[in-house]
C-alpha cells in the first residue's frame, strides 16, 4: 500500500470515528447529560499531528456535523462548527520543524493541545457573543472544562500508544529504512 493511500484510509477511519462519538455524545449526552461534548477534538489533533494538511477535509466534515448536531439555535451551532475549524488553523500553524519530528514529548503534545484548545474556545465565545451580544461565561467553562478533561484524558491514552502520536511521513520512513537494512 502506498503512503497516500494508507493516508486516506487513515484519515478516513479516525474521522468516522470522531464523527461517530460526536454524534452519539450529541444525540444522547454523557450519561443522559446533553452537554457539548466533543471528543473529535483529541482526534482532530491525533489527525493533523499525523498528517499535517491533508487533515483539513476530516476538520471541514467534522464542522459540518458540528453545524447541524446540536439541538441549539443557529449561531451557537455556527459558533461550534467555526470553532472547528479554528483549531485546524491553529493546528496547521503549529505544523513546525519540532512537530514534524517522529515523536514529541508530552509537554510538547500538550502545548499543541491548549494552544488549539484555547483558540478555538475564544473563537467560539466571540462568534456567540457577535450573535447574541452576551455569552454566558459560566456555562461556557463549564461545558469546556469537562471538554478539556476528557480530551486530555484521551489524548494521555493516544500518547500512551507509541505508534499514534507520531509524524507519519518521517515514521513510515523511518520503519521502511529499518526494514530495509533488515533485508
Amino acid at each position: 500500500m502506498t503512503i497516500r493511500k494508507y493516508q486516506m484510509f487513515d484519515l478516513a477511519i479516525f474521522t468516522v470515528i470522531a464523527m461517530i462519538l460526536d454524534i452519539v455524545l450529541g444525540l444522547q449526552g454523557l450519561f443522559g447529560v446533553r452537554t457539548y461534548l466533543a471528543l473529535s477534538i483529541p482526534i482532530l489533533l491525533l489527525l493533523f499531528r499525523r498528517w499535517g494538511k491533508a487533515a483539513i477535509s476530516s476538520a471541514a466534515l467534522i464542522a459540518i456535523v458540528h453545524l447541524f448536531l446540536y439541538p441549539d439555535i443557529f449561531p451557537i451551532r455556527l459558533a461550534n462548527a467555526l470553532s472547528i475549524l479554528s483549531l485546524s488553523v491553529v493546528l496547521l500553524y503549529l505544523q513546525t520543524s519540532p512537530m514534524k519530528q517522529t515523536r514529541v514529548s508530552y509537554g510538547s503534545m500538550f502545548l499543541y493541545f491548549t494552544l488549539g484548545y484555547t483558540v478555538m474556545f475564544l473563537t467560539e465565545s466571540m462568534v456567540i457573543y457577535l450573535f447574541q451580544g452576551s455569552i454566558n461565561l459560566l456555562l461556557q467553562l463549564i461545558n469546556h472544562g469537562a471538554n478539556i478533561i476528557i480530551s486530555l484524558g484521551l489524548l494521555s491514552i493516544i500518547y500512551v500508544q507509541k505508534v499514534l502520536f507520531v509524524f507519519m511521513p518521517e515514521y513510515l520512513k523511518e520503519t521502511s529504512e529499518k526494514e530495509h537494512n533488515h533485508e
